[in-house]
């Protein structure tokens, strides 16, 4: 439900923020007449206030949900989600008959699950982090040295991290800090363990780990909430369907 503070709003904002459409689809059925306003076919730009009732043609949406394509993919290391100059990407591994985005990333180092899509509706419901919408994300972890009680009780309990400057193509690019919030450890080994976040900003478990002096020698994302990589080998792909494409929609309020 929206935040009557957020009211009014434009009709194309209200509709992804519904998780109807995206914005730019919510335009594209506006101009082809498809969105009613109260019982009057929707302009272009018109506001939307708490009580007023919209309405969607049913058939066009289920013509667009019929199209919509989810993949689990295995992202190899080496392959990245969003390329920089001569970089190798997902769209170089990955071959579609649809135009498919990656939702969210995993650097070049890292590996595992990416889920691949053309239903633009998911994109910012499966990345929020605010505490009304939290996903959970899986990674096995293994570190260059031993756990101690002390490690892990400083990673699960909302660990404090610094500003942080990596390099790229273009320089030097600066990350603020934050302050992660509270996770899970399952501990596999004495330098191995699986961590579960419920958000996802960049490098943020190499980030944990470095703070308290440890180094992260591999990654990978074995689970986003639902989904899995059910024995997916490097660079394999399966699609999300059934069942689990309906939980998975499902707990993202779709």
């Amino acid at each position: 439900m929206l935040d009557r503070k957020e009211y009014p709003m434009r009709i194309n904002r209200y509709l992804a923020k519904q998780g109807v459409v995206s914005r730019r689809e919510a335009d594209k059925l506006i101009m082809a007449g498809k969105i009613k306003l109260n019982g009057q076919v929707a302009v272009l730009g018109d506001q939307i206030n708490e009580n007023d009732q919209v309405t969607v043609d049913r058939q066009t949406l289920q013509q667009k949900e019929a199209g919509y394509v989810y993949l689990a993919l295995n992202k190899p290391i080496g392959i990245v989600t969003n390329p920089e100059k001569g970089q190798k990407s997902i769209a170089d591994i990955v071959r579609y008959k649809t135009p498919l985005t990656p939702i969210g990333r995993l650097d070049k180092e890292s590996h595992g699950l990416i889920i691949l899509t053309n239903d633009t509706r998911i994109t910012g419901r499966l990345l929020e982090s605010d505490n009304a919408n939290e996903h959970e994300k899986e990674y096995r972890v293994t570190v260059d040295k031993k756990l101690t009680p002390m490690f892990q009780k400083a990673i699960t309990s909302g660990l404090k991290l610094e500003d942080f400057t990596r390099r790229n193509f273009s320089g030097k690019k600066n990350l603020g800090g934050f302050t992660a919030k509270p996770c899970q450890l399952t501990k596999i080994s004495p330098t191995e363990f699986f961590l579960i976040i419920t958000e996802g900003k960049r490098h943020q478990i190499r980030r944990m780990c470095a703070a308290l002096g440890y180094q992260v020698e591999d990654l990978e994302r074995v689970r986003i909430m639902n989904i899995n990589l059910a024995g997916l080998k490097d660079g394999q792909v399966r699609e999300i369907a059934g069942t689990e494409r309906a939980n998975f929609l499902r707990q993202l309020g779709l």
